[in-house]
């Protein structure tokens, strides 16, 4: 935003609306997402299909997503995330730039090859400094690898994994990404069904870098270091010192 102030002739921006009235199932806008394989933004018509007591959960048009799991799913966010890696981790920028508290939530395809999901937050800046921006708080979940886990317990773990980034674009958004991640994989540890596939790549590539990630091929050994790495830290030293790890502003 000061980048747009300063080199794009920016003169104002329209601050958040105050205490909007909450969207409603059946609400139907063109959302921008991002196909990570071919580096490029798109536009879509997407459906809110649930209204939670902490989220939104949208579905592009036409993907026929059974509304039973939506619904579980945002009861499982609600209940079993939202407060507890908050808990943890410290709050996301709320009521953010849409001025509603809930986050987003929305199921697209053609986010890249390989994505099960990712939080972007490019779309909580404002349009006038991101033309492509969404201006809501929002994860992206990709209905090309992701629908037949709807209604599991892995979408809940992944949500938790997501909504961890979108807390830290809030409290330390400089973070370095490899420690950004292992809080994230230990967040959808924790907080839901542990899981061992990342740990075990990792155990079979011991030779992992912590903190220097691969750029040419699989990083789901890079994944199983940070996670163990802060799993480590949280049984040596607890939550409180992981939590002081992650309030400190310095990287790495």
């Amino acid at each position: 935003t000061d980048l747009a102030y300063r080199l794009s002739g920016l003169e104002a921006i329209e601050p958040p609306p105050a205490n909007p009235a909450p969207l409603t199932p059946g609400t139907v806008r063109s959302l921008w997402a991002s196909d990570t394989s071919n580096d490029r933004s798109f536009q879509f018509d997407a459906e809110l299909l649930v209204v939670g007591d902490h989220i939104y959960i949208w579905a592009e048009v036409g993907s026929g997503l059974p509304l039973q799991a939506v619904e579980q799913l945002a009861r499982q966010f609600d209940n079993e995330v939202y407060e507890q890696a908050r808990d943890l981790w410290g709050s996301e920028a709320s009521p953010g730039i849409d001025g509603d508290p809930r986050v987003h939530a929305v199921f697209a395809r053609n986010l890249g090859f390989g994505v099960g999901a990712y939080y972007a937050g490019k779309h909580s800046y404002p349009i006038e400094a991101v033309p492509s921006s969404n201006e809501m708080e929002m994860m992206f979940y990709n209905l090309d690898t992701m629908v037949g886990a709807l209604g599991t317990n892995v979408m809940r773990d992944i949500t938790a994994h997501e909504f961890q980034h979108m807390i830290r674009a809030n409290v330390d958004a400089n973070e370095d990404g490899w420690m950004d991640e292992g809080f994230s994989t230990f967040t959808e540890w924790y907080l839901g069904e542990p899981s061992v596939g990342f740990i075990q790549s990792f155990q079979a590539n011991p030779n992992t870098q912590l903190n220097t990630w691969n750029e040419d091929g699989s990083r789901i050994a890079d994944y199983g270091a940070a996670q163990l790495w802060v799993t480590y830290l949280y049984e040596r030293f607890g939550e409180d010192g992981i939590r002081t790890l992650s309030e400190d502003p310095a990287n790495g």
